[in-house]
């Protein structure tokens, strides 16, 4: 089924360390170096002698567990990677569960996005368009806004609101 599969790659290691990998890949270059004469001198050199030397770098790392650290996997290759962590044991992770919780994040994103932008032209009396702001003005904006949001819906002071809201609602009906 999955013999001619060439467009995803899916590496699972076990017992694995990348410092080892690393200083194996030096000595390796150096024994190897010293019949032609080159030693590590590019990164390509360098990829060539790593055990995931056929592979191409992951896009994605996912470490399961909880733990926020990347434990020695993956150093090198991993260096432009996104990194996600997930509180969660490996053999109850599953990619359909990682879809949805990016697919929440990215919608989350774009709800604070928008809730950031309603918020900061409502403040300066409306009008505007979005062009107006940088880019890191726009993150700085929405980084606040999900601080704040965070605040509200961590705290007893959402339960409170909702109760209270619901009372208002009852009342009126």
């Amino acid at each position: 089924m999955t013999k001619n599969n060439n467009k995803v790659y899916f590496n699972v290691c076990f017992s694995y360390a990348s410092r080892y990998e690393i200083t194996d890949t030096i000595i390796q270059s150096l024994v190897d170096g010293s019949h032609d004469g080159t030693i590590l001198r590019t990164e390509e050199l360098m990829e060539r002698f790593l055990y995931t030397g056929t592979c191409t770098p992951p896009d994605l790392v996912i470490r399961t567990s909880g733990e926020v650290r990347l434990s020695d996997f993956l150093i090198w290759r991993s260096s432009y990677s996104c990194l996600g962590f997930q509180d969660v044991l490996w053999p109850a992770f599953s990619v359909a569960r990682e879809y949805m919780y990016i697919e929440r994040k990215d919608k989350q994103y774009k709800s604070d996005r928008d809730c950031a932008l309603v918020q900061y032209y409502k403040e300066r009396g409306g009008g505007g368009g979005e062009g107006e702001l940088s880019e890191a003005v726009l993150e700085e904006l929405i980084s606040h806004y999900a601080a704040e949001r965070k605040k509200r819906f961590g705290t007893q002071l959402f339960v409170q609101s909702l109760i209270k809201k619901r009372n208002n609602y009852l009342q009126t009906v």
